[in-house]
């Protein structure tokens, strides 16, 4: 990692081998189908509170380190990234125990991205990674120049 401001050696990163990154995603696999899919809404609940509160315990630390990673202003990263970041996590710990009271009799689908490839790896058919087919009617994408009225 490079401090953009100064060029400087910030850190070193190994980079992980192919096998690597599949170990990591077999572990991700088992810890959810294991453990974190079977957790109740409100132990999981408190395991997001508690990441949320660690981050703004420590969010001086969180806003040095992603002002020199990104060299953005340090207000910035103060103000609003790391207390948004901090923000989600709260937001998604407050719905973790309250899931079962806002949809009663249904299970929620996992969101996460290891456990869909759990689950579309366990499913025949095709991959739940295609996108979706695209309409008649609608039109790609295309970025358009702005134009300010001055010539």
């Amino acid at each position: 990692m490079i401090n953009p401001a100064t060029e400087e050696p910030l850190s070193h990163v190994a980079r992980a081998s192919k096998a690597d990154v599949n170990r990591a995603v077999a572990a991700a696999r088992r810890a959810h189908d294991t453990v974190w899919s079977r957790l109740p809404g409100s132990e999981r609940a408190k395991y997001l509170y508690r990441i949320a509160r660690i981050m703004q315990e420590r969010s001086r630390e969180f806003a040095v380190v992603e002002t020199m990673n990104s060299g953005k202003p340090i207000k910035e990263s103060r103000d609003v990234d790391v207390p948004l970041a901090a923000a989600h996590f709260f937001y998604y710990a407050g719905w973790a125990d309250k899931l079962d009271y806002a949809f009663p009799g249904r299970t929620p689908a996992p969101t996460s991205a290891v456990a869909r490839a759990s689950i579309a790896a366990r499913k025949p058919g095709p991959s739940s990674r295609a996108p979706p087919p695209r309409s008649s009617t609608s039109k790609p994408a295309t970025a358009k120049p702005r134009t300010t009225g001055r010539p």
